[in-house]
């Protein structure tokens, strides 16, 4: 791993929502322009880096860049890129967030190489664009997708029951663009970004149930490190760093139910992310993806400070966090507006910004900077859980089933 390649100027970050998929429904979303970042993309890195976050999560529509096979209009992606050029900020580039173009059968035998050839081409102009190589997340959250479009049917490939087969191919599509990459660009960056979750239970007879799930969480990042599943391809050497994103609703009891923020069954962030660098020693970590609804967000980013700071205390090797999405957004199904992150929608070439989410920001990062504990309000004081909104729980494949049979004695 060439810590080189992971640039954070700031602790937290900001992260545009770039989903581009086809829902259940076949109708198509693209949240870039929907929440209008991919008209004042410029005005919203200047607005980012003002507020002291000076990197980004951000992503590329590849529907929109590649509507004939093999030919590449970058014209969408370019717009958000020179508005991070201008504003200074470093930004870690999504190639795959859930869309795919309608040109592509993801099941083909030949759409990893599809893949592979778009992470290269985008590379390549990264760098003829910028003079430097790019820092790149070749496909968002593989247990994510693999449940939502392989075992559920939300989204595409708009299927059920097929969830491990579909993990298998996203992985072979990720290590594919991976490797692509990184021969168009050997010093790009490389970011995985999975969902970290935590699922309890209340009767001992499904704690096997519980354990399978949580063990579910790990098995895309596995194949693509290359510590199981080799006939994938995958390698550590692909990982500069590795993502975590965890929600207030990333928690749950076997069933389904949200477990109660503090309530018994919850885990700390810090104690997850503990786990996590315990079991991939030697690789930087992050916070890819954190947020709340509502009035919870100040509350939630003055938790998630503290369990930063506790988990860089526990020997976690943390690199940021990013506030995702730091905009308000229409919700995929029902086209409400979600009040998460730190702007609102855009009104003109302005967002209004949510002065306490922006205070616990600052908290955290003079905190981050000092090494110290912020001196913020207590969770328990402050984080309010709002309602589940229709993109929260990141859970994963394998899906378990429920336990059956009587409890052993």
């Amino acid at each position: 791993m060439n810590q080189g390649r992971a640039r954070f100027p700031s602790f937290v970050g900001g992260g545009f929502e770039c989903s581009s998929h086809r829902r259940a429904d076949g109708k198509r979303l693209d949240i870039v322009q929907a929440t209008g970042h991919d008209l004042i993309a410029a005005e919203d890195y200047a607005r980012l880096r003002d507020c002291g976050l000076l990197w980004a999560r951000d992503g590329l529509r590849w529907h929109l860049i590649e509507t004939t096979r093999g030919r590449y209009d970058w014209g969408s992606w370019l717009r958000q890129l020179d508005g991070a050029e201008a504003a200074g900020t470093s930004v870690w580039w999504d190639l795959v967030h859930f869309g795919i173009p309608d040109i592509h059968d993801i099941w083909s035998a030949d759409f990893p190489y599809r893949a592979a050839d778009f992470g290269a081409a985008a590379a390549e102009l990264h760098r003829q664009h910028t003079g430097r190589p790019g820092q790149f997340c070749p496909v968002n959250e593989i247990g994510f997708m693999s449940f939502a479009g392989g075992e559920m049917g939300w989204m595409y490939p708009r299927v059920r029951g097929q969830g491990y087969r579909l993990k298998e191919q996203l992985v072979r599509a990720a290590v594919a663009i991976a490797r692509a990459v990184r021969v168009a660009q050997p010093e790009a960056g490389l970011l995985w970004a999975e969902p970290l979750i935590h699922v309890a239970c209340r009767d001992r007879c499904l704690q096997i149930t519980a354990d399978d799930a949580i063990a579910a969480q790990y098995e895309a990042l596995d194949w693509i490190l290359g510590r199981t599943r080799r006939d994938l391809g995958g390698d550590a050497a692909l990982a500069d760093v590795i993502g975590w994103n965890h929600y207030p609703h990333n928690q749950w009891w076997v069933g389904g139910e949200t477990i109660a923020f503090g309530a018994p069954g919850f885990t700390g962030l810090a104690e997850l992310l503990k786990r996590c660098a315990a079991r991939y020693q030697g690789h930087p970590m992050l916070l890819a993806e954190t947020g709340a609804e509502g009035p919870a967000r100040a509350g939630w980013l003055h938790y998630i400070g503290q369990e930063c700071q506790l988990a860089k205390g526990l020997g976690v090797p943390l690199l940021g966090a990013c506030l995702y999405p730091v905009t308000q957004y229409p919700g995929w199904d029902d086209n409400r507006i979600c009040p998460t992150g730190l702007f609102g929608m855009r009104a003109g070439t302005h967002r209004a910004i949510e002065a306490p989410a922006l205070a616990a920001i600052q908290a955290l990062e003079a905190a981050m900077a000092r090494q110290e504990a912020p001196a913020a309000a207590g969770p328990a004081a402050t984080f309010i859980p709002a309602a589940a909104p229709d993109r929260a729980i990141r859970t994963l494949v394998r899906p378990c089933e429920p336990a059956t049979g009587s409890c052993p004695e």
